[in-house]
């Protein structure tokens, strides 16, 4: 096994064809735990979550996960951030983010275990979820059906780790142009999101209302639950949501859609954003 571009590993393998085996090099998607330890003006570093993810885009992955937390409103809550030395297996791994406001002391302290599979299986309840997501979103953001059939095919031309592998979610924000604004690729669906919201938050500030998240797979709750925290009032999947996300999506006036394909997509909330 040897490493190749971040996120991606090299391996032995034997591949089966037409009744014959032979032996193979074959590119895998990477999975590796990720730390990140939270500190603010009152209180000494504390390991605050681990989440299993693709290797890449580490500090916009800590930056969008503890802002769909609710730790931060805003990168003005943010002291500093680093990541352990990269040539370290183990402090690779591990992400610094020191915030200005005292909110973790309220919350205290509790660690959590996340894996790539799941965005809210540490969460202590789901109506936690919806205090934090519990405004109305108001964009009066438009965009034509042609813009949005062609999103997924234009961040699927950006997916450099999936052509390699065929094995990782990609999230990407667009423009009502279809302009793209940032795109992320990890193991963990929920990941992605939080890496492009994440970097978004690092280069253009806190202003998602222009925005539509365009997601690779289908749209559960947990996604839609992180476009709401940020205020992205469009969401639209390649495959299924689910019932929950609907739900969501409807309460907070948010437009979701779904099974985007070349010619057709199903609109399940906020129609009216549609032109």
């Amino acid at each position: 096994m040897t490493q190749n571009d971040p996120g991606l590993l090299e391996l032995d393998a034997f591949k089966f064809t037409s009744g014959t085996i032979s032996k193979s090099r074959e590119t895998v998607v990477e999975e590796e735990p990720m730390e990140i330890i939270l500190s603010d003006p009152e209180v000494n570093d504390h390991p605050y979550s681990v989440t299993m993810r693709t290797p890449g885009m580490d500090l916009e992955l800590a930056i969008g996960y503890i802002f769909s937390e609710g730790l931060m409103s805003s990168m003005a809550d943010v002291l500093s951030m680093r990541q352990g030395s990269w040539s370290d297996p183990a402090e690779r791994n591990r992400v610094f983010v020191k915030l200005r406001r005292s909110t973790l002391n309220e919350r205290g302290m509790k660690e959590k275990k996340v894996n790539s599979s799941c965005g809210i299986c540490s969460k202590s309840s789901v109506d936690e979820v919806f205090l934090k997501a519990g405004s109305i979103n108001r964009s009066h953001l438009s965009v034509r059906h042609s813009v949005l059939l062609s999103l997924p095919s234009i961040m699927l031309e950006k997916q450099v780790l999936f052509r390699k592998t065929g094995g990782i979610h990609a999230a990407a924000l667009f423009k009502s142009d279809g302009s793209m604004a940032g795109i992320a690729e990890d193991v963990g669906r929920h990941n992605a999101v939080d890496k492009v919201i994440g970097s978004h938050l690092l280069k253009d500030g806190e202003n998602f209302g222009d925005c539509i998240l365009q997601v690779s797979g289908r749209c559960g709750f947990e996604i839609l639950q992180k476009a709401a925290i940020a205020g992205i009032p469009i969401v639209s999947s390649v495959s299924a949501p689910t019932s929950l996300s609907v739900e969501t999506a409807r309460a907070l006036g948010m437009t979701l859609i779904s099974f985007v394909r070349s010619e057709r997509f199903t609109i399940y909330s906020g129609e009216w954003r549609i032109s």
